[in-house]
């Protein structure tokens, strides 16, 4: 496996270094989708594009962070070993805002809230007008 290095730097990501440009080709590819109604433009008619999103750039291999784990998959599938760095900065907790909930939580979203923290995750479902946004508030507050 040849070693290479995706570097996150906030809502962007980037490949490091050299990659051949058959790689960037493949990635480009694996990282894109057809645009619905791409046939309609006139880029398209006359054969200027592919009708094709692409999400990973040719110059500086950059691409959303949120597709992290989908560009490390796709190149480990072509023998390299990537090694994610994740370069932003940490929060300071001293400058974090204090969320307090200004009313007591009826019982039933109490027990949304601890249902969500015992089992670390879940959806909830509450009636409209149950306080879906209150729940939500308290256990980002618990967390």
């Amino acid at each position: 496996m040849i070693p290479i290095i995706i570097e996150i730097e906030g809502p962007k990501a980037h490949v490091v270094g050299y990659l051949p440009d058959d790689v960037v080709r493949y990635l480009r590819q694996e990282l894109s989708f057809k645009v619905d109604g791409a046939f309609f433009a006139e880029a398209y008619e006359q054969g200027r594009w592919d009708g094709r999103k692409y999400l990973f750039t040719e110059n500086g291999h950059v691409f959303a962070t949120g597709l992290v784990s989908r560009v490390a998959a796709s190149l480990r599938i072509i023998g390299y070993d990537a090694t994610v760095v994740d370069s932003r900065p940490l929060s300071d907790p001293q400058h974090f805002m204090p969320v307090r909930i200004a009313e007591q939580l009826y019982d039933f979203q109490r027990n949304a809230v601890d249902q969500a923290i015992y089992y670390r995750n879940g959806m909830l479902r509450i009636a409209t007008g149950g306080g879906k946004t209150r729940v939500g508030s308290a256990l980002i507050s618990e967390l």
